[in-house]
This record gives structure tokens, sequence and C-alpha cells, in this order.
């Protein structure tokens, strides 16, 4: 296999991977979903439409590529416990870890990639 091939797989799967968690977030809309599990899909950044699930109280991320957790999950108000962990997360927002009062992050890397919010 080339480069140019190899490239258009792995595109082709990231492209599928976030069209198969915007179906499951369309889904949890309809319903009024309040637990999320967009777990093990490939993502590798987080589709807009998941800030926009007013009534979720629990998001599962876990065994993504994901880097980056967007300041918009600030818009989440009702989430309780965010799970993270197989990811790769190198950045968290400092507001994103003032919101709610967190007091630190925790990266998906230490043993404790789960968040709980009081």
């Amino acid at each position: 296999m080339d480069l140019d091939e190899l490239s258009n797989e792995y595109f082709g799967r990231a492209k599928r991977a976030f069209e198969d968690a915007r179906k499951k977030i369309g889904d949890a809309a309809l319903d009024k979903a309040v637990s999320l599990d967009l777990s093990d899909m490939g993502l590798c950044e987080l589709p807009p439409e998941l800030f926009s699930l007013s009534s979720l109280e629990k998001l599962v991320l876990d065994d993504n590529k994901i880097t980056y957790i967007p300041e918009e999950i600030s818009n989440l108000a009702n989430l309780r416990h965010l799970s993270v962990k197989g990811n790769g997360i190198m950045v968290c927002r400092q507001s994103w870890v003032l919101w709610r009062s967190w007091r630190s992050c925790i990266w998906a890397t230490t043993p404790y990639p789960s968040f709980r919010i009081p």
C-alpha cells in the first residue's frame, strides 16, 4: 500500500467514525437521553452537535483518539460524569477546568481518567 492509499483508508475510517457518532448524538437528542456512550468509535474529534445535548448527565468517550476537549463542553449544563480513559488528551482549557468548580484537570493518561461533578 502506498502513502495515498494509507491516507485514504485512515481518513475514510475517521470520517465514518465521525458520522456514526453524529447519528448516535442525533438519536440521543431525539430521546432526550441523560447518558451517551461514544466509546471505542475511533473518534479524533467531537462532533459539534454533542454540545447541544442539554439533558446529558453522563458522557463516556473512552478508547478513542481524542486529544482535546473543546471549551464547548461547558454547554452541557447537566453533565455530572465525563469519562475519557484510553485517549491521548493533552490539552485542557483553563476555563473548562474551572467550569463547575473543578479543582484540577485529570489527564486521560492518569489512573483516574474520569470526572465526577458534585
